[in-house]
C-alpha cells in the first residue's frame, strides 16, 4: 500500500486534520500516477510503501526497512485551487543501502523472508540474540539462531536474552564498490560512505585520512563532496596528497603505502550534531578518482593494491573502523556470463537490465539471459561482476552510467549495429566526450573478449 503523508513544515508532524491517503501499489510497476487532495496551506509531502511482508508488516506506519521517498518537498496549496499541482518524486529501497556481511545473503527481504515461513515482523527479534529480523537479513544469518554479537551492525542489548554487551561503538567508513576491478592506464572512482554502528546521527564529526600505494596509482580528483560541516568551505577546498613520511602526517604502518590525503567534517558553529538528525545513515561523504599507472610503469593483469583507512579525528565516545579496499587490475570484458564470448541477447541484456536496476544480488536467484555454457550463472554472480566492472560501463564518457545511453551502445554493437547513426543515433548525451560512432566502436572493442573470441551477432527475422 502507498501511503501519502501532509507534514507539518514547521513541527515535523502528520497533521491531524489530514488524513494520510492510501493507494494499491502494483508490484509489477515501476512507476504510478496517483491523484490526491489536499486542503489550503504549506506541507512537507512524505511518501512510503507499507510492505505487506512478514507478521504483522503491515501497521500503517513508516518503517526504517520499507521502501519510502527519499525527499523533502515542501508544497504550497493557496485558496481556490481548482488545478492539480503534478509532484514527481522517487521511491527509495532501504535494500539498495546495504551489502551483505556473509554469503549466506539470499537477495531481497522478500526472497530472504520465505525461508522462515514461521518469522514474525521484521522489527520483531524472533531468536532474541539482539538483532532485529530485518537486521538478520541485512547481517546474512539466520533470525531462528541466536548469534554471537559483532560491533558493526544494529545490535541491540536491550533484546538480547543472554544479555551480551557490546561496549564499544565505531564510526565506519568503506567504500562503493566495496572490492572495485580496474584497468592499467585508466581512471576509476568509487565512494566513500558513512555510518556508526549505533546509527547515531548526532556526533561531533569525523576526520579521516586515505592511504593509497603511488606506485600503483596517483590522485586523480574528487566529487560529490558532503558539503554540510566541512572543515573548509567547499571553494576553497584542495586535496592535497602527501608523503606519510613527512612530518605530521598520518601512516597506516603498512609497507604497501606511502602517500595519503585527508578530509574531515565537524560540527558546525551553530551547534548541529554531524551529520544532522535529518540525515539518514548511511550516506557518501565523496567520491574520489584514482588514475592506475600503465603496464609500461611495471603492472599487469591480475596484480591487487589495497586502499587503507583511518581517522585523524573522531567524536571522543567513538573508535574508528576502516574497511580496508582491495583493488584488483582486471582484463575486464563484456562477456558477463563467462562463456567466452559476447552475446546481445545474454550478455547485453543483462548489462541492460543490470542498468535498469533489475539484476539483484542473490546467489539463489538463477539469472535470465545467460549462455547454456556460462560460467557465472546466479543474479550475485552477474551483479558483482559489473558492480565492480562499472566504471567500464561508461560508454559515451560522461561520467555515468545510463541504460538509455551506455547500454543502447553496447546492445547495437552487439547487434552488428556498428557503423554511424545506426550505432549512435539518440544515444549519446549531451555531455558526452566519445560522440562518434569511431570513438563509441574504439572503447567497446577494448571491452570485448579475449582469446580470440568474437561478438555473437544474432540473426533477426
Amino acid at each position: 500500500t502507498l501511503n501519502i503523508v501532509a507534514i507539518d513544515k514547521d513541527t515535523g508532524e502528520p497533521l491531524e486534520d489530514v488524513d494520510p491517503d492510501t493507494f494499491e501499489w502494483d508490484t509489477d510497476k515501476t512507476r504510478q500516477d496517483f491523484v490526491t487532495k489536499l486542503p489550503p496551506g504549506d506541507y512537507t509531502i512524505v511518501a512510503y510503501i507499507d510492505s505487506a511482508i512478514g507478521a504483522g508488516a503491515l501497521t500503517g506506519v513508516m518503517n526504517s526497512w520499507e521502501v519510502q521517498g527519499a525527499y523533502s518537498l515542501v508544497v504550497s496549496i493557496e485558496e481556490d485551487t481548482d488545478y492539480p499541482t503534478n509532484i514527481a518524486f522517487s521511491m527509495n529501497d532501504p535494500d539498495d543501502r546495504y551489502s551483505a556481511q556473509y554469503i549466506e545473503y539470499t537477495g531481497t527481504y522478500k526472497e530472504w523472508i520465505a525461508n522462515y515461513p514461521t518469522l514474525g515482523g521484521p522489527d520483531d527479534d524472533d531468536d532474541q540474540d539482539g538483532y532485529s529480523n530485518f537486521q538478520e537479513y541485512i547481517n546474512g544469518t539466520n533470525p531462528l539462531n541466536p548469534n554471537q554479537a559483532y560491533m558493526f551492525n544494529g545490535y541491540d542489548p536491550a533484546s538480547d536474552i543472554d544479555a551480551a554487551q557490546v561496549e564499544t561503538i565505531y564510526q565506519i567508513v568503506s567504500t562503493n564498490p566495496i572490492d572495485p576491478k580496474v584497468r592499467m592506464g585508466e581512471s576509476f572512482r568509487f565512494d566513500v560512505n558513512y555510518t556508526n554502528s549505533d546509527n547515531n546521527r548526532g556526533t561531533t564529526g569525523l576526520g579521516i585520512a586515505i592511504h593509497f600505494n603511488s606506485s600503483f596509482m596517483t590522485f586523480a580528483g574528487f566529487s560529490n563532496v558532503l558539503t554540510e560541516t566541512l572543515a573548509g568551505s567547499l571553494e576553497n577546498l584542495t586535496i592535497a596528497v602527501k608523503d606519510e613520511s613527512d612530518p605530521d602526517t598520518p601512516d597506516d604502518n603498512f609497507a604497501d603505502t606511502d602517500k595519503v590525503i585527508t578530509l574531515a567534517w565537524v560540527s558546525d558553529l551553530q551547534g548541529r550534531s554531524w551529520p544532522g538528525l535529518e540525515v539518514p545513515l548511511p550516506l557518501r561523504l565523496c567520491t574520489l578518482q584514482f588514475a592506475v599507472v600503465s603496464e609500461a610503469q611495471g603492472i599487469t593483469y591480475g596484480d591487487t593494491s589495497v586502499l587503507r583507512f583511518s581517522a585523524t579525528s573522531v567524536d571522543s565516545r567513538y573508535e574508528f573502523y576502516g574497511s580496508p579496499t582491495t583493488l584488483e587490475v582486471s582484463d575486464f570484458s563484456f562477456d558477463v556470463d563467462g562463456n567466452g564470448k559476447a552475446g546481445a541477447l545474454t550478455d547485453g541484456l543483462l548489462i541492460m537490465r543490470y542498468l535498469f536496476g533489475l539484476i539483484v544480488n542473490s546467489p539463489t536467484t538463477q539469472a535470465d539471459a545467460i549462455a547454456d555454457d556460462a560460467i557465472r550463472t546466479s543474479s550475485a554472480e552477474i551483479w558483482t561482476y559489473l558492480n565492480n566492472g562499472y566504471e567500464m560501463l561508461d560508454i559515451d564518457g560522461d561520467g555515468t552510467k545510463d541504460a538509455l545511453t551506455d547500454g543502447l551502445l553496447i546492445m547495437r554493437y552487439m547487434f552488428g549495429l556498428t557503423e554511424g547513426d545506426s550505432l549512435i543515433e539518440n544515444a549519446i548525451s549531451a555531455e558526452a566526450p566519445r560522440k562518434t560512432d569511431t570513438e563509441v566502436e574504439k572503447f567497446i572493442k577494448q571491452y570485448l573478449p579475449k582469446k580470440g573470441s568474437v561478438v555473437i551477432t544474432p540473426t533477426l527475422n
